[in-house]
């Protein structure tokens, strides 16, 4: 999880996911078949098994639908490294360390084509009760302002 810089040896720590994502852009370099990540639970899960004791294994995801729990809070690997996975088309596999108590180990699949996340048009999120929308007839600034002024107002004072 950290970079050295050619010209001048300086030591850069990536951050967080850095070791995830490492781990992804390695597996692509080297033309590995698949990059495997070992998790204290075997594959990845429906929701964390911990946490939800009836969560369901997952045996195979694609990409999207990983980039996705991710993103959304998943701890299963940082967003980004599986954006590059899917970028570089990396396959993942997800597995549990091996014990000698543990028998039956779960695995998680993850393939497929997908786009980056950063190329899709998001159009708004949020987690407001109310959202207002205000056109404006015309195009002069100082109306506009004191269109939102009065609105805002307005909106204050219910």
């Amino acid at each position: 999880f950290q970079g050295v810089a050619e010209s001048n040896k300086e030591i850069t720590t990536l951050g967080r996911g850095g070791t995830d994502t490492t781990a992804v852009a390695m597996a692509s370099h080297f033309k590995s078949p698949s990059c495997e990540f070992k998790k204290d639970v075997g594959g990845l899960y429906s929701a964390d098994p911990k946490l939800v004791p009836d969560a369901k294994p997952l045996p195979q995801l694609t990409y999207r639908q990983l980039i996705d729990m991710t993103f959304w809070g998943a701890n299963v690997l940082h967003h980004r490294a599986a954006e590059l996975a899917a970028m570089l088309k990396v396959p993942l596999r997800f597995s549990q360390f091996e014990s000698a108590n543990n028998k039956s180990l779960n695995q998680t699949l993850v393939t497929g084509d997908v786009s980056m996340f950063e190329e899709k048009k998001v159009i708004a999120i949020n987690s407001h009760k109310t959202v207002h929308r205000i056109m404006f007839a015309q195009k002069d600034m100082h109306q506009s302002l004191a269109v939102i002024h009065g609105f805002v107002e307005k909106d204050l004072m219910a």
